[in-house]
Formats: structure tokens, sequence, C-alpha cells
């Protein structure tokens, strides 16, 4: 996926339009969803693997962020890690770097939370070993964290975070052609990427 230039009126209506008992858009052609398959295919994310799990007792966040990422503070994440200094660095520094980037990538477009600038922790540990991070069905946890923002703001109205719909737009541009931007070079070859790539 490149950069995605959010299109909130279009997201929020699709918003108003979700029915969380059948996990629907209600359009007035019928009913539409974005399913396991659109994720994969949108975002070239992973669909089979392991399950994503965040850590749930709170009080290892601390030492797990200590241990791979050098700092505690979520808050500095960002300032701390956006520049790699030009000098000679050892394979764990440039690991926490890195490390520190995915979980910055992940919390600001899949897996953004309710605020729109914070950054989860829960699942750095997931990153502990680079190799074993791709085997997790991460295209199953996006979904299933659009689901959770849908019903939030369909239900609970909720402010949305568009942030939180890059898979959703992407989406409707595939699907509904509704507000979908004229793509650059149409004779782009994709290759192996995904088609959010465009």
């Amino acid at each position: 996926m490149g950069y995605t230039r959010s299109d909130h009126r279009l997201l929020q209506a699709l918003t108003e339009r979700w029915r969380p008992e059948t996990n629907t858009f209600h359009l007035r052609h019928g009913e539409m969803t974005i399913t396991l398959q659109d994720v994969a295919i949108l975002t070239g994310l992973p669909i089979d693997g392991k399950p994503v799990t965040g850590i749930t007792d709170h009080d290892d966040w601390a030492s797990v962020c200590e241990e791979l990422l050098g700092v505690i503070f979520l808050s500095w994440l960002k300032e701390t890690f956006s520049i790699v200094p030009d000098v000679e660095l050892d394979d764990d520094i440039l690991q926490q770097y890195a490390r520190a980037y995915i979980l910055f990538v992940l919390g600001s477009t899949i897996f953004a939370d309710g605020t729109g600038n914070k950054i989860h922790a829960c699942y750095l540990h997931l990153f502990r070993d680079f190799e074993d991070a791709g085997r997790y069905s991460w295209g199953a946890a996006a979904l299933a964290h659009l689901y959770r923002a849908l019903y939030r703001g369909s239900v609970l109205g909720e402010r949305i975070v568009t942030k939180d719909f890059v898979p959703m737009q992407l989406w409707s541009w595939e699907r509904l052609h509704v507000g979908r931007p004229s793509l650059h070079d149409p004779d782009f070859i994709l290759g192996d990427r995904p088609l959010g790539a465009r």
C-alpha cells in the first residue's frame, strides 16, 4: 500500500450505512461487505497464519518496550526513531529502529486507535523475531480491527478516525467507484504487489 489520502466524507457515509448485526453496508442496491479476500488483495497483508494477539498483561508492556525498542514511553516513538543515525550501528540497535518503524506504520494505518494519535504497544512482542512476524495473519487482524471500528462508529457514535479505514477506502474505490481517484498511469503493471499499491 502506498500513501492514501483519506476521504473522510466517504468513510463517514459508509460508516453510517454499516449494520453490525450482519457486518454489511446497507446500500441502495443491496448489502455489501469487506471480506478477508478483499483485505488480502487490496493490502497484500497475509490472511493465513498464526492469530495476531496482543499482550493483555499491562504490566508487561514496559518490559517488552524496554527489551525490543530500548525505550519505555511510546509518545517518544516517532521523535526517537524517525531518523536512523548515519553511523555504524550494531544489529540490535538496527532491529530496534526496524521494530519502531513497523509499529509506527501498523499503528498509524491498519491498527490506529480511536484518538488517531496513539500507537498501541500490544503488538510489539510479535516483532521479537522478524522471521516469525511474517507468519501471522495480519490481514485477518486488520479486518477484525476494521469491523470493530465500524461498530464503534455506527452504534456507539464514536468519531471515526480515517487512519482506521485504509482498507475500507481501498475497498470502496474498487467495489463502488465512488470518489475513486484517477490512476496516474493506467498501464501500471502491479506484478506481485497488492491492488492498493496503484
